[in-house]
């Protein structure tokens, strides 16, 4: 999977998005060119807030992501069976408790998962790996390298490093 980690670090004004004629917000027929920013255009999201990751035992899993990932639960809800655990920037993972006889996580099937930024993935890796973690190949696409890597119940994660253009 090749990916481009430059694009994305381009100054504003960011390139023109074609949107399809019919797509809800849009007036004129046949292409339409926006821009994020624009006059009439508002995000609707300033961020995310928190990404959810199913587990079969909160505690256990709040427990290896503090072995292994070095990250802290600040809030816990015993209620709800959940944890959230924040990273130095942005979002949080929450780590939400299955119900009892939910089907558990199919790492094949997994189409959204959480993307680490780290400054050196090679580093990472080789931590990971020295804490017992099952990590992928480190990876190299257009201006980053990556590696995926699974917890405890199975959920996909990934480290990525985005390198200088």
């Amino acid at each position: 999977m090749r990916r481009s980690g430059c694009a994305a670090r381009a100054a504003d004004p960011r390139p023109a998005v074609p949107v399809p004629a019919g797509v809800p917000g849009t007036a004129r027929a046949g292409i339409e060119t926006l821009h994020p920013g624009e006059k009439g255009m508002t995000a609707l999201f300033d961020r995310i807030d928190t990404f959810i990751l199913p587990v079969d035992d909160y505690p256990a899993a709040v427990a290896w992501y503090a072995a292994k990932l070095g990250l802290q639960a600040t809030y816990v809800d015993a209620g709800q069976c959940l944890a959230v655990l924040p990273l130095a920037e942005g979002a949080s993972l929450t780590l939400w408790q299955r119900k009892a006889g939910a089907p558990a996580v199919d790492p094949r099937a997994q189409a959204a998962f959480p993307i680490f930024a780290t400054r050196d993935a090679a580093a990472a890796l080789a931590t990971l790996q020295r804490r017992g973690v099952r990590v992928g190949e480190l990876e190299r696409g257009d201006g980053v390298v990556y590696f995926r890597f699974h917890d405890a119940d199975g959920n996909c994660l990934e480290a990525c490093q985005t390198l200088a253009c």
